[in-house]
């Protein structure tokens, strides 16, 4: 799954269901937003933003939906576009009043519009959204969720109750925050993993030595997909299973001194070439292209007759990094479904 971001926010947002007023409609990736809020929409989302739905169910909190969205419209243009208002059936593009009757750039609402092939839309089931969870989220600008409240008489709020009132607005996540959601509704489905290896949070020795050892542990092809471990652990993985990364890829060397640092992986493909791999726990920061293509020299010093082909492996990267490496040639590979991971340049 390779984890896309715009240069936009991405974003947390509360909704209710509405007999009178469908509206997110998740059939249709649409969602439209009116009043004050919508200042907030037009202003932060853009194409590329992340948008997690969440709402009460039977008492509990659930995050319901996901759009990864592709565009942003002002609700009067939108409705004023016979072509959206002929594709999607959004209340907000169908308005009990007569469109026609708008002023032209009135701004009274705004409405997005999620990729149809990059979103997940309603998730079945739902995610529940608790405070383990919760507690995992950095939010933007590190305001996290508070819980254990206590109100002005002295009575401590349940965690729904905490999590609803510090959820009420929608509020701004990270990119962190982004793959630790997307993480966690990947692996909702999945049963408990044994006591020593904890999805998610770092893996300990034995939890280790059992993935590595075992060929055919169940929960071998979930090992990448927890987001807290080290770059060390991701990196003693693929050198015990570098075909992971291609069919017929071999180790030749990790932990590799150069006169321009140390390289994390050295391997082979079955065509030849060499892969110079840059591990990166999570995101990775920009600077991870000048780093990778430093290496480049030093390597082709040492096999001078052999191809040499800079690389980063991790869980996603900006747009910035990827057209970086789509002009410098450097590959990209993807650890996050291990089963898995993959080329995604």
């Amino acid at each position: 799954m390779n984890i896309e971001f715009g240069e936009g926010k991405h974003i947390l947002c509360r909704y209710k269901d509405l007999k009178n007023h469908l509206d997110p409609r998740f059939d249709e990736l649409t969602y439209g937003e009116g009043g004050h809020l919508s200042t907030m929409v037009r202003k932060n989302i853009k194409a590329g933003s992340h948008y997690f739905f969440h709402k009460t169910i039977n008492g509990q909190r659930y995050i319901t939906a996901h759009y990864f969205v592709t565009k942003v419209m002002e609700g009067y243009d939108a409705r004023h576009d016979q072509k959206i208002r002929n594709k999607y059936k959004n209340i907000h593009l169908h308005p009990p009043y007569a469109p026609e009757k708008e002023t032209r750039g009135e701004k009274r609402d705004i409405i997005i519009f999620g990729d149809e092939e990059k979103s997940l839309g309603e998730l079945k089931p739902p995610l529940l959204f608790d405070r383990k969870l919760a507690e995992k989220l950095e939010l933007e600008g590190g305001k996290k969720l508070k819980f254990d409240i206590v109100d002005k008489n002295g009575k401590k709020w349940t965690d729904t109750e905490c999590l609803g009132a510090c959820t009420h607005s929608p509020r701004y996540i990270t990119e962190k925050d982004v793959i630790t959601l997307l993480n966690a509704i990947n692996l909702r489905d999945m049963n408990s993993p044994p006591d020593d290896i904890q999805l998610g949070s770092p893996i300990r020795e034995s939890g280790l030595n059992k993935i590595l050892n075992e060929e055919e542990h169940p929960y071998s092809s979930k090992f990448a997909q927890a987001l807290d471990f080290s770059e060390s652990i991701i990196e003693q993985f693929i050198t015990k299973n570098p075909e992971l990364l291609e069919e017929g890829m071999k180790k030749i060397e990790n932990q590799l001194t150069v006169h321009s640092g140390r390289i994390d992986l050295l391997l082979e493909t079955k065509t030849g070439d060499l892969i110079l791999l840059e591990v990166k726990a999570g995101l990775p920061k920009d600077d991870v292209v000048t780093q990778v293509l430093s290496y480049v020299d030093d390597v082709k010093s040492l096999y001078p007759s052999r191809n040499v082909i800079p690389s980063i492996l991790s869980c996603g990267c900006s747009e910035r990094i990827i057209n970086a490496a789509r002009n410098t040639g450097i590959r990209i590979y993807n650890y996050w479904a291990f089963i898995g991971t993959s080329r995604i340049l």
